[in-house]
């Protein structure tokens, strides 16, 4: 039997004028778990929902020319925009601009992974601290490519798609699981 975990984690909003001391804002996030037997899998999404005045106290109203900008952190900038579906109309850009108030309500996918004891393919790292397998560490792998396809598919079905989707998931992981620690026990 599986468990469904839901987690919050408040909305901050850490700008200041000294910028050495400014750690910018962030959206409330929700992480959705389903631990079973074997493995946990995750989504997690950043709601989109910001402290009260946090939007216009981050941008500073300063434009950027990225014209001017190194290649690849102009390539980086564009690549990210795009995931979001937001190109800079012009040269001018505002930094920081993904916290623009127009996206304010935008759900986004952040991850979407697993947690499990034993690592899934070859080089997996190891996390030596996991709140699933206190003691043991795990293996952890996610994406945030797959997240952004499932909060499409979560903002139309709900809760119901969700819990739906995650227990294919976790059927899928924790049989991969099986097939590592039988292989595990085959060589000793």
């Amino acid at each position: 039997m599986s468990e469904q975990i839901v987690k919050f984690a408040p909305a901050f909003d850490k700008t200041s004028d000294d910028p050495s001391k400014n750690y910018g804002i962030g959206a409330m996030r929700i992480w959705f778990y389903l631990k079973g037997d074997l493995a946990v899998v995750q989504f997690n999404i950043s709601t989109g929902w910001y402290l009260p005045g946090s939007n216009s106290r981050v941008i500073l109203g300063q434009p950027y020319d990225i014209a001017e900008t190194d290649p690849a952190v102009l390539k980086r900038m564009r690549e990210y925009s795009g995931l979001f579906g937001r190109r800079p109309e012009t040269h001018k850009v505002v930094l920081c601009d993904y916290y623009n108030v127009k996206d304010a309500l935008a759900p986004q996918g952040w991850d979407v992974g697993y947690h499990s004891p034993v690592a899934l393919y070859e080089d997996q790292g190891k996390m030596e601290e996991c709140e699933f397998f206190p003691g043991n560490g795990c293996y952890y792998d996610g994406s945030s490519l797959r997240a952004q396809e499932w909060v499409k598919k979560f903002i139309g079905g709900g809760t119901d798609w969700l819990w739906t989707k995650m227990e294919e998931e976790l059927a899928e992981i924790e049989q991969r699981v099986r097939e590592q620690q039988e292989l595990a026990r085959n060589m000793t």
